[in-house]
């Protein structure tokens, strides 16, 4: 069988997408930063069609018969590189603009990256906060305190260890994909890319939902994974809608995953608990760091503030309803 679900997927995406065309772009109710994005519909069109295409090159490593390392960062990073080679070369050769216009530069780049680093020194202390308490409710006689002890048979890291130099750079490849490539490649085709003509064409809600649809989509099919990256993608949407920026959802995208990843290796160990209290001090402190560059560097105009507080969330949410009835 030729096609696979993943082909018949895509080609429901364009056919979404050459019915979108259709539309014609609407002048109200646009974020500035989105407005003056220089990229067309038929650019993003282009690119998911490329980007469609590409998911057909990992049949031709296995064709030629390459080795593992080589068959699987061909698999893994080929796509990304030839679609991320042609974005740039449209936007440098038709518009004369650089990456940062996809929402790397920006006057408020250090705010927007110190409030991430913030949400994410949050969130990590909390997590290990309440994982402490109910290691100490569970298991009153463990200690707290001390070294974590050498990874036990079954840790993902003892495999690691005694691998052997082709599969530990095998293993460095994939871990690098997962963790950082894959979460930038994924931020650019679908928030910075994306966004900006959906939503020059059907407005903020629209561009949102169908945004988070497809990411969504494109990570996993099981229902818990696909409400939990949907949700994910939303706020990601959200946050670049408002600041035009993809430090935000990159910054919290990469800890993410690389939680994903560390975490296993993290559990692996005999005396993992003993981790727990230094994970929290150091994610508060990292936190409590970053609040400060946020307080110094807060933006002058209300509108590209980020802030944890009822209003602002108030704010949004009117604001985003307001879009869609315009």
């Amino acid at each position: 069988m030729f096609l696979s679900a993943r082909d018949v997927w895509w080609g429901f995406v364009i056919v979404l997408l050459l019915l979108g065309g259709l539309k014609s772009e609407r002048s109200n109710g646009i974020p500035v930063s989105l407005a003056m994005q220089p990229w067309r519909y038929g650019d993003l069109l282009l690119i998911f069609a490329l980007l469609a295409a590409t998911g057909r090159l990992d049949l031709i490593p296995a064709i030629a018969g390459l080795p593992v390392l080589a068959n699987t960062a061909a698999v893994l990073i080929w796509p990304a590189g030839i679609v991320l080679s042609a974005l740039w070369l449209l936007l440098h050769a038709r518009y004369h603009v650089s990456f940062r216009v996809l929402g790397f530069g920006g006057p408020h780049r250090c705010y927007y990256a110190a409030w991430s680093f913030m949400v994410v020194g949050a969130c990590l202390s909390l997590v290990a906060l309440v994982a402490t308490f109910f290691v100490w409710i569970a298991r009153p006689g463990a200690s707290l305190l001390g070294l974590p002890g050498p990874p036990d048979s079954a840790s993902p890291l003892r495999g690691y260890l005694h691998q052997s130099s082709a599969d530990l750079t095998l293993s460095l490849v994939i871990v690098a994909y997962v963790a950082v490539l894959g979460p930038l490649f994924e931020e650019i085709i679908f928030r910075g890319l994306f966004l900006g003509p959906v939503v020059r064409r059907f407005g903020v809600p629209i561009a949102a939902i169908a945004s988070a649809a497809l990411w969504s989509l494109g990570h996993s099919w099981t229902p818990a994974k696909m409400i939990v990256t949907f949700c994910v993608g939303l706020a990601f949407a959200q946050i670049y809608v408002r600041t035009g920026s993809l430090l935000p959802s990159l910054v919290l995208h990469v800890s993410g995953n690389g939680f994903g990843v560390i975490l296993p290796v993290f559990l692996g160990l005999t005396r993992w608990e003993t981790l727990l209290l230094p994970v929290a001090v150091l994610a508060i402190t990292l936190c409590i760091l970053a609040r400060g560059f946020v307080r110094r560097m807060a933006p002058g105009e209300a509108a590209f503030r980020l802030a944890w507080s009822e209003a602002s969330v108030i704010q949004a949410s009117r604001s985003l309803l307001g879009r869609s009835r315009r």
